[in-house]
């Protein structure tokens, strides 16, 4: 019963967006027609005039719409950059959740991250989004690779900063990583429940990172670049332009499938996790008991009952 309510109100959204798209298109036909008979029927010539201000204002609209669609297709022919991944997330969110609603019967989005802790920030708002506008049940594909949360612990970098600082910082950072894979685990129970098929695909690498980047159904990407702060002896990514190219860019298919190519190549050489789910713990077997040893009956001999129980 929810989902037919569901699907009603998105035909009535679709339905809305039809309407403001091709509304100029109605009216500006309407208005030369109006003309036409207006000129034919003599009691009706003194509207003519109105007639053809209204067609004149509708073709006027037309061709602003024509000129935004030019330019939105070169836009779409161009790299954008944004300052950084953080900026750039309410473009990702929006583009990641409509891929989920509105793309084809199955949806593949391959993400390559370093300590995931804002791409996991960024999949959470996603799941916001589909939660209260679901669209058509898919099969989705999430596939993340993110640094290992035990290579993590080992890394030191050359720089500034301390041995001991840089021990301590990244126990913080695979404690986040941790984390995370326990969210992704809920954030794709949470769209299954929406009826979504969602498999997810965990990678954890053991690099340095050189980039980041989210795939979007080979229609869209984002990409960046991971940098050596030697400073602090770190590492910095999300705080690096992000930049964004839609498959109508010259160079998009050789960009997807270089990036594609590097997580499989992680994929085939890391294996996969399960998210949130640790190893299982091989519990210690428990020692043989004897069994209890029984009071004698009475008018039995206490050596006669031992060695009844003896083995």
């Amino acid at each position: 019963m929810a989902q037919d309510g569901r699907s009603t109100g998105s035909a009535s959204k679709d339905r809305l967006r039809w309407i403001s798209r091709y509304w100029n298109v109605g009216v500006g036909g309407g208005a030369l027609v109006a003309v036409l008979a207006f000129t034919i029927v003599p009691p009706w010539q003194e509207y003519v005039g109105a007639a053809a201000l209204v067609a004149a204002f509708a073709a006027l609209a037309i061709l602003i719409d024509i000129r935004v669609e030019l330019d939105q297709d070169v836009a779409a022919r161009t790299a954008t950059a944004h300052p950084s991944m953080r900026t750039a997330r309410g473009d990702i969110t929006t583009r990641l959740a409509h891929a989920i609603r509105h793309g084809g019967e199955s949806t593949e989005i391959l993400i390559i991250g370093g300590r995931i802790r804002t791409i996991t920030d960024i999949l959470r708002d996603v799941a916001d989004q589909v939660a209260t506008s679901p669209g058509k049940h898919r099969r989705i594909a999430l596939k993340i690779a993110t640094m290992s949360p035990s290579y993590l612990e080992e890394l030191r970098l050359p720089g500034e900063a301390t041995e001991a600082h840089q021990r301590e910082r990244n126990r913080s950072y695979a404690a986040t990583v941790r984390a995370a894979g326990v969210e992704l685990r809920a954030i794709a129970q949470r769209l299954a429940a929406d009826g979504h098929k969602i498999t997810v695909t965990v990678v954890e690498y053991h690099d340095v990172p050189a980039y980041y980047c989210f795939l979007i159904d080979r229609k869209e990407l984002f990409w960046g670049l991971f940098t050596w702060d030697r400073r602090d002896a770190d590492l910095v990514g999300p705080a690096n332009p992000c930049y964004f190219m839609t498959a109508k860019h010259a160079d998009f298919n050789s960009m997807y499938d270089g990036l594609s190519n590097r997580f499989a190549l992680l994929e085939a050489r890391y294996g996969t996790e399960p998210p949130g789910e640790a190893a299982p713990v091989q519990q210690p077997k428990s020692p043989r008991r004897r069994p209890p040893r029984q009071r004698p009956a009475a008018g039995v001999a206490e050596a006669d009952t031992a060695e009844e129980l003896a083995p």
